[in-house]
């Protein structure tokens, strides 16, 4: 329990990096839609830079954490969701519907994860049907 307990720790920080550069860069769409105008960066309550900190930060640490606790494939994904999410899904929402398909791809992710740090780092067939489901549902 010990695993999952840290293995959800550093993929909740890895999520939290990537949504916090998500909304750096979409400050300027938020700020003219009534659904994301409140939120801290387009209203103010929240500087870009205390946000770039927090994303560095819980993003270095998410990867960390998953490096010590779990294993360096299990950090390996997870690094990679917050640039796949942060650097492909949010610029691409604005010009192209592949961003769909990228998001789909940030989805699938986080159950390889749980897979490698459960299987010392192994990526096994199975492990792509739990990454499938969620990426074609």
């Amino acid at each position: 329990w010990e695993q999952l307990g840290w293995t959800s720790l550093g993929t909740m920080l890895c999520s939290s990096s990537a949504n916090t550069w998500n909304q750096i860069f979409e400050i300027k769409n938020d700020s003219v839609m009534a659904r994301t105008m409140r939120r801290p960066l387009p209203s103010g309550r929240c500087s870009v830079a205390h946000a770039a900190a927090f994303g560095v930060v819980t993003g270095i640490a998410g990867v960390g954490l998953l490096r010590e606790k779990a294993n360096d494939t299990t950090a390996a994904l997870g690094a990679a969701n917050v640039a796949l999410y942060a650097l492909c899904y949010t610029p691409l929402k604005q010009m192209h519907w592949l961003n769909t398909w990228a998001g789909a791809v940030v989805g699938a992710v986080p159950p390889l994860m749980g897979w490698a740090a459960a299987r010392e780092g192994a990526i096994e067939p199975a492990s792509g049907v739990l990454a499938a489901a969620l990426y074609f549902w």
